[in-house]
C-alpha cells in the first residue's frame, strides 16, 4: 500500500512541475448510512486529498488519497476518478463526479481489502482566479468482503456530503 501512496505521491509531484492545468483539492465528508448488509443506518466520515490534472476544459481526471471511518473500522484508499464541470456563470458551477476507491480496512488481525464506487453532484463557488469552494453530495457504496469473517457489517451504502477547497498549483 505504501508503493500506491508513494507513486501518487511521485505522480504529483512532477505534474505540479511539467504542466499547467491542474489543481489540488482538500476534501472532508460527513458520511450519513442508507443501508449496511446487516441494518439500516449508519455513520461515518472521511478525509481526502485530490490531484486534478484538466483533459479538456470541462472534463478533469481525479487521483486521490482518502481516509474513511465506515461501520467496520478504518480504511486507506487510493481514489481514480473523472469529473465533468458545466460553467454556469464566472462565480460558481455544477460539477459530478464518478470516482473508483481501492485499499485497505486498517483492522487489528490484519489489513483486509476494500473497494467503493461513488457518483456525486454539487455546486462550485469560484473564489477567485486561483482557488475554488465546493458542496457535493450523491451516494457512495463501499465494500469489504473478507470481513464478513469477523463481522455482520461488510457493505456499506451511504450519502456523503462534501466539503472541498481546490487550488490551482499551475500558470
Amino acid at each position: 500500500m505504501n508503493r500506491i501512496y508513494s507513486l501518487i505521491f511521485a505522480l504529483i509531484l512532477i505534474f505540479s512541475v511539467e504542466t499547467n492545468a491542474q489543481e489540488i483539492s482538500v476534501n472532508i465528508q460527513s458520511r450519513y448510512g442508507i443501508l449496511t448488509d446487516y441494518s439500516i443506518g449508519g455513520r461515518g466520515g472521511s478525509f481526502g486529498i485530490d490531484y486534478l490534472y484538466t483533459l479538456k476544459p470541462k472534463l478533469q481526471t481525479i487521483i486521490g488519497t482518502e481516509m474513511s471511518f465506515v461501520p467496520w473500522g478504518m480504511d486507506l484508499t487510493a481514489n481514480l476518478g473523472i469529473k465533468y464541470t458545466k460553467e454556469t456563470s464566472p462565480k460558481w458551477n455544477w460539477t459530478l463526479k464518478a470516482m473508483t476507491q481501492q485499499g485497505v480496512a486498517a483492522f487489528r488481525q490484519k489489513n483486509l481489502y476494500v473497494w467503493g464506487l461513488s457518483g456525486t453532484g454539487g455546486i462550485e463557488f469560484n473564489l477567485n482566479t486561483k482557488s475554488t469552494f465546493s458542496i457535493y453530495s450523491g451516494l457512495c457504496y463501499s465494500n469489504c468482503t473478507a470481513y464478513s469473517v469477523y463481522g455482520q457489517i461488510y457493505s456499506y451504502l451511504n450519502l456523503p456530503i462534501e466539503i472541498s477547497y481546490r487550488i490551482k498549483i499551475g500558470r
